[in-house]
């Protein structure tokens, strides 16, 4: 378990006055997020004046086999036999499926520039932040940060340029675990979508100290806020 005081990281001087009137200020809250991810939400809590209590409850895998993921790559610099791009979309919905899929993509000696003519949509600006690391801009980010939004969204772009999703082919690499609600809506409005898992998500080992000395801080009341970042976090 890792607990953390407020602006702790920051090398810099707080009078008495402005910590107190922070909007956390002495909050226990406890972070769930991956280990790899925790650090950025703890420190944005700490700017606020929470104490986080770093527990992560999942842990990012690759994929236990690459063949699905990597069969897919070069269709994305292929063209169709009208000479249009072989997928339509590429969509992310998160930035772990961003940084393992565009990894991949580099290490085959493939090139995010290179991609054919293919549109690109992110659930959620930190997707899309993730995205432009690879020098990719994000065609289409929905207000809402869920999937169901995603389809909903795709479709009215689609709409509004006077096109269809029927017969599209679409790439969604993701976690093995995601829910098929986004696949199902773009099905129903015609698309072939290639749904391909770029991760695994897996559950990190809670009966062990850190667990112990969590739980013993939920029992005593002695934690504000869970935060819960995915679905995943909270199975």
């Amino acid at each position: 378990m890792k607990l953390l005081g407020p602006l702790e990281s920051r090398n810099i001087n707080v009078s008495e006055q402005y910590v107190k009137s922070l909007p956390l200020e002495g909050k226990r809250i406890l972070v769930t997020r991956a280990r790899e991810q925790a650090g950025a939400l703890s420190e944005r809590l700490q700017a606020v004046g929470a104490i986080p209590v770093e527990f992560p409850v999942i842990r990012i895998m690759p994929p236990q086999d690459w063949e699905p993921l990597d069969s897919t790559l070069g269709k994305l610099f292929l063209a169709d036999a009208n000479n249009l791009p072989y997928y339509a979309w590429l969509i992310f919905t998160s930035a772990n499926g961003v940084n393992i899929f565009c990894e991949r993509l580099l290490s085959l000696g493939f090139h995010t520039e290179n991609m054919l003519g293919v549109r690109v949509a992110a659930i959620g600006p930190a997707t899309a932040a993730a995205l432009t690391h690879y020098d990719i801009t994000a065609d289409l980010v929905p207000g809402e940060y869920i999937a169901e939004s995603v389809a909903a969204a795709l479709i009215e772009d689609t709409q509004r340029r006077e096109e269809s999703l029927e017969g599209k082919r679409i790439l969604l690499p993701r976690a093995a675990e995601a829910r098929q609600v986004l696949v199902t809506g773009l099905e129903q409005a015609g698309a072939i979508v290639d749904e391909v898992a770029a991760y695994t998500t897996v559950a990190a080992a809670g009966d062990d100290e850190q667990g112990r000395e969590v739980l013993h801080l939920l029992q005593n009341g002695q934690i504000d806020i869970i935060t819960f970042t995915s679905s995943f976090d909270c199975t």
